[in-house]
């Protein structure tokens, strides 16, 4: 049984259980052909909210410095965003950083962590970094710092590739990758990011899964290798 599946299963308990009881999710939604995955990440944050009955977030890391959560939520902060969080927390020697502080709340159930919107686009937030180690642990540190703050559900969105570390190491973190595209040049390269995962890095098959809603369902599935989701609300059959 997934882990949407279980969700789903326990929702009426979970409704009754204690915040500590309820089990916590850390999905990804990514692009890697470079479409904007956010209205993905906003119907998928509406269905697990449903779900679990309590908050969540949906992060957006900043591995190309593309800035488009913001603009979809329509909210702008210089001082909460992606990249001041991790330009604090290296400099604070990964200590006393509070992820929590650094959201915009969208609704009652959602809150965001978006790319900064005013960053120049020349100075992506990795060039102001001094430590490898602030990129590979970042996705890591958001998920622990989240979910000991109390909220039920976090969605890596990623814009990167596979040698970016935040991309990569979200994908790790995660217990479902949802792959998502809008036009039918980039689903081979999706295939390409699956097929290494799954047979370099030895990611299990079943974590992920293809929804594509602006492409040909029927064509789309008949080709693809990944599990092709007709509507989001297949995820609790996964």
């Amino acid at each position: 049984m997934g882990v949407f599946s279980k969700i789903y299963k326990n929702a009426n308990k979970q409704s009754k259980a204690s915040l500590s009881e309820r089990q916590q999710l850390t999905v990804a939604v990514w692009t890697p052909g470079g479409s904007d995955g956010c209205p993905v990440a906003l119907e998928l944050a509406g269905l697990l909210s449903r779900l679990t009955g309590g908050q969540g977030v949906i992060a957006e890391l900043p591995c190309l410095g593309i800035p488009r959560l913001a603009l979809h939520v329509d909210r702008y902060d210089k001082e909460k965003n992606t990249d001041k969080l991790l330009l604090d927390w290296e400099r604070s020697e990964y200590q006393q950083v509070y992820a929590a502080q650094y959201l915009l709340p969208v609704s009652d159930s959602l809150a965001v962590l978006a790319i900064n919107p005013y960053a120049a686009p020349d100075l992506p937030p990795h060039l102001k970094l001094n430590n490898l180690i602030t990129l590979t642990d970042f996705p890591r540190y958001l998920k622990d710092s989240l979910f000991l703050e109390g909220y039920q559900y976090l969605i890596y969105l990623l814009q990167g590739q596979l040698h970016h570390p935040m991309t990569f190491f979200g994908l790790k973190e995660s217990e479902q990758v949802i792959f998502t595209l809008n036009h039918p040049i980039e689903l081979g390269w999706c295939l390409s990011c699956f097929k290494k995962l799954t047979e370099h890095y030895k990611e299990r098959k079943e974590k992920f899964s293809l929804y594509a809603t602006a492409l040909e369902a029927k064509a789309i599935a008949g080709i693809s290798s990944i599990k092709y989701l007709s509507s989001l609300e297949s995820l609790i059959n996964v």
